[in-house]
């Protein structure tokens, strides 16, 4: 089973004491944290990466370490929070750490509660995304026995409606629209998804009201915010301040810089800008134009999500950056008094 393989436990964030650097006891039981559960752990807790320099500058390795248990200890009583601790038998690290709003959710229970879905709703099972830890992320694709194609305008490419993703943690499962383009200008299909709701337990009522989900209006509509979404993206075009935050979101997942630069080229365009007079970084990002619309910018970060060759085809990082991409595609835009040096 997937817990066999990176098996998870429930603890109180004040069971987790920070010892020094990267280890940590757990129950008294020594163990390394990755640093991007440490960077969790930290957050939980309300200390920000800032603060946690500065005291450690301030008083050393023993003054942080104190602090941070101090923390845990006090945050413990004003608001208890148990989490769900992932670990790696081959390098005995905790990779994951995820809080538990109410109960944890197994990984046999998410399956039993995807069958039922499944079976009530019409949908069948097309394929699975893994994340980094199996122990802790799992999504399922869902196609509707009754697929609906549409489109965001008429001459536009059609879109696969109606398919469904289901996302599975030990501290919840979330369900989203799946979109799926069927045909690219680049003759690739290109995934789009989209976050509807998510539980935290396994309670009749609210099993019931996600079972009842795809009927619901919030189903129903979620397609329409896209197009709408969609459309002003097209006729828009992309602010520096825009692209710098796609270009950092792509370094967020991992990108070296000079990937991250074919998709998203901020530090070319912020050139571009200085070879003319214009510091960027002196002015407002937000009111100077880069080179592409903002549906370019998108289909340009969905496409890479969808089909690069970095990624196994499985990983979940690939929804991760389709999720973040709509995301960015239902911010709002950066229109109004555009410094435009590409005009």
């Amino acid at each position: 089973m997937l817990s066999d393989r990176n098996p998870y436990r429930t603890v109180g964030r004040e069971q987790i004491e920070h010892i020094g650097g990267s280890f940590y006891k757990v129950d008294g039981v020594e163990m390394e944290v990755t640093p991007e559960v440490a960077s969790d752990l930290d957050a939980f807790i309300g200390l920000s990466r800032k603060q946690a320099k500065t005291v450690e500058t301030a008083s050393g390795e023993t003054g942080i370490r104190n602090f941070r248990n101090y923390l845990a200890s006090a945050s413990s009583i004003s608001r208890p929070m148990r989490l769900a601790i992932v670990g790696d038998r081959d390098t005995r690290q905790i990779t994951k750490a995820v809080p538990l709003k109410e109960e944890l959710i197994t990984a046999e229970a998410f399956f039993d509660f995807a069958e039922m879905f499944m079976d009530r709703n019409g949908y069948s099972s097309r394929s699975c995304m893994i994340g980094v830890d199996t122990g802790a992320e799992f999504s399922i694709i869902l196609d509707s026995w009754h697929p609906e194609i549409s489109a965001i305008r008429n001459d536009d490419e059609g879109f696969l409606t109606n398919s469904i993703y289901l996302k599975w943690n030990p501290g919840g499962i979330e369900l989203g629209h799946y979109y799926e383009r069927l045909i690219c200008s680049n003759g690739q299909v290109t995934r789009v998804h989209s976050r509807d709701a998510t539980i935290n337990s396994l309670a009749t009522e609210q099993v019931n009201r996600m079972l009842a989900l795809p009927d619901s209006n919030i189903m129903k509509k979620g397609f329409h915010e896209f197009s709408n979404a969609a459309l002003l993206a097209m006729d828009t075009r992309a602010s520096m301040q825009e692209l710098k935050y796609v270009s950092a979101l792509l370094e967020k997942f991992g990108l070296e810089a000079d990937e991250a630069e074919k998709i998203a080229p901020y530090r070319k365009e912020v050139q571009e800008y200085a070879t003319r007079g214009y510091d960027i970084d002196r002015n407002n990002a937000a009111t100077a134009l880069a080179s592409m619309t903002v549906w370019n910018l998108y289909n340009s970060l969905t496409a890479f999500a969808s089909h690069n060759d970095m990624w196994p085809e499985a990983d979940g990082r690939r929804m991760e950056l389709g999720g973040a991409a709509v995301r960015f595609l239902y911010r709002e835009r950066d229109i109004k008094n555009y410094t435009d040096i590409f005009a």
